[in-house]
């Protein structure tokens, strides 16, 4: 499965598990049980948000990712940052299955219109906290692994968008 192309994978999800979200460990998912958790991953990234160029370039980062560790840290500062615009952020999964209005976001501000710039503000607040002395050497690692992730996810957008251009 890992060598499926975004596109395989967008519909192979559809029918392994309909309605995918982070509620779901990939040990629930039928044909990944027996597999790495980078297929869970791959699985997540095509549908995180309702932008096709993001998910894109997130599913393609992660096929570079080979730690799972790194994987996981990529996507909690990921989950973190989206917020509302994270497809598997409990609220909204909560909100999509009741239509309950109290899950909502109070203002349109959550809303990223702007991916690119997304992208731009986490390497920022990444490269802030590389340059903090206050933060451990340990936690310094992290944040570099994250940001690399996020350097080659900007690479993966950029190339992505690019390409929508010229269809």
């Amino acid at each position: 499965m890992q060598s499926l192309t975004y596109e395989q994978i967008k519909k192979v999800e559809n029918l392994i598990l309909p309605n995918y979200t982070t509620g779901v460990s990939d040990n629930e998912i039928p044909i990944v049980k027996v597999t790495d958790s980078k297929i869970g991953s791959m699985l997540k990234a095509v549908k995180m948000t309702d932008n096709e160029d993001f998910n894109k370039a997130l599913f393609e980062t992660v096929q570079t990712t080979d730690n799972q560790m790194e994987r996981m840290n990529f996507f909690d500062r990921l989950s973190s940052t989206l917020g509302f615009n994270d497809n598997t952020n409990a609220q909204k999964i909560i909100y999509n299955k009741t239509n309950d209005t109290k899950y909502l976001p109070q203002n349109e501000d959550w809303k990223i219109n702007d991916y690119s710039e997304f992208i731009n503000i986490n390497m920022k607040e990444l490269n802030e906290l590389l340059e903090n002395r206050n933060i451990s050497d340990e936690n310094k690692q992290i944040y570099r692994k994250i940001l690399d992730n996020f350097i080659t996810l900007q690479k993966n957008h950029n190339e992505i968008k690019n390409e929508a251009k010229y269809v």
